[in-house]
């Protein structure tokens, strides 16, 4: 069985791959690039970003010379920012260490920010060729209904599913090897409605084999927490108010407009007016709702309901704290959900 899988699998890939970017000259800064970027994010989003990345930063050094703000602006839509902060972190560290270079040794590799098990494995074997094991979401359903194997596919599976995959992978094309496996859990074995009419280890798979394609692996399903917020849109004439996030926490080193959670038995007004208070220490001299928008996360379910205010105090511009044009906001990285508000505040502020 073995052999048969690993040929039938070799061949699938070598006939099937997509054309990628990253495909085209796998150097090891762009299968890292790739790689970060792919994590909790589908392929068809990836490409632009990819794409884009790399005309603005085409090496190792011209990551660690931009600024943060430059790399989260970049980074802006794609979610997860601690992945692109810890980019920055990990290429600052390259360039004074390595010579601007991506390192070859597994151990050295792990000691870098945001190169975890699954990063580290695809660089050691995407860029550099080495006999690593990649277990991802893809790998892991695959494999699960491969063997017929019943549970949730989450990290508790990934022990077992490396020593396999160990014994599977061939001591040649071992690249291509990993890679026809994430290629096939992606295309042909997805979670839901999997093609096994044409999957070319059908035969091998005890799952199809059982009738339980559609039960392996167990989906674990997720409640999103609601919550309700209120953000205020505090104004001055043609500039408005933002402030940058604390260095560590969600959405680090954004910039956003203030506000927070609604209290129980407060009025969404009143949240807006309490918050602004604690946040930036001023009293608003006008609140009007302006608009709601509904923004998903992946363990909340979050409804913002946006103020535009004005006050009569004053504020301090700082590093964290900043009066800017609508114009000049581009510039600033922001979360999703606040880059939505400023898409309504240009048809609005015209």
């Amino acid at each position: 069985m073995r052999d048969e899988v690993v040929s039938s699998l070799l061949k699938w890939y070598q006939e099937n791959a997509r054309t990628l970017p990253w495909r085209d000259s796998p150097s090891p800064y762009r299968v890292w690039i790739s790689e970060i970027m792919l994590q909790q994010t589908t392929v068809a989003t990836v490409i632009p970003y990819f794409s884009r990345w790399m005309i603005d930063f085409p090496d190792i050094k011209s990551v660690a010379e931009a600024s943060l703000d430059e790399i989260l602006k970049q980074w802006q839509g794609l979610g997860y920012y601690r992945r692109a902060q810890n980019i920055h972190k990990a290429a600052n560290i390259m360039v004074e260490y390595f010579d601007g270079e991506v390192p070859e040794d597994k151990e050295t590799l792990k000691t870098l920010p945001g190169f975890g098990p699954y990063t580290t494995a695809a660089v050691l074997s995407i860029a550099f060729g080495q006999r690593e094991a990649i277990v991802d979401t893809n790998v892991r359903r695959f494999i699960m209904r491969l063997l017929g194997r019943e549970g949730i596919a989450d990290s508790k599976q990934d022990k077992w599913i490396r020593e396999y995959l160990e014994f599977l992978m061939p001591y040649k094309e071992m690249r291509s090897f990993n890679q026809s496996l994430m290629e096939i859990g992606a295309l042909i074995c997805p979670s839901k409605t999997p093609k096994c009419l044409i999957c070319p280890v059908q035969k091998n798979c005890k799952a199809f084999h059982l009738g339980l394609q559609d039960v392996i692996p167990i989906t674990k399903k997720k409640k999103l927490e609601k919550i309700d917020a209120g953000l205020a849109v505090i104004h001055d004439k043609k500039k408005f108010y933002i402030q940058k996030r604390p260095a560590k926490g969600l959405w680090a080193n954004m910039w956003e407009f203030p506000g927070g959670k609604r209290e129980e038995r407060e009025t969404l007004e009143e949240t807006v007016r309490r918050e602004i208070k604690e946040e930036v220490g001023i009293e608003l001299s006008h609140v009007v709702f302006f608009s709601k928008i509904r923004h998903f996360y992946t363990h909340f379910d979050v409804s913002l309901h946006v103020f535009i205010c004005e006050t009569n105090d004053f504020i301090e511009e700082s590093e964290v704290a900043a009066w800017v044009s609508l114009e000049e906001m581009k510039k600033y990285p922001m979360p999703s959900a606040n880059g939505k508000i400023l898409d309504q505040l240009r048809e609005h502020f015209v």
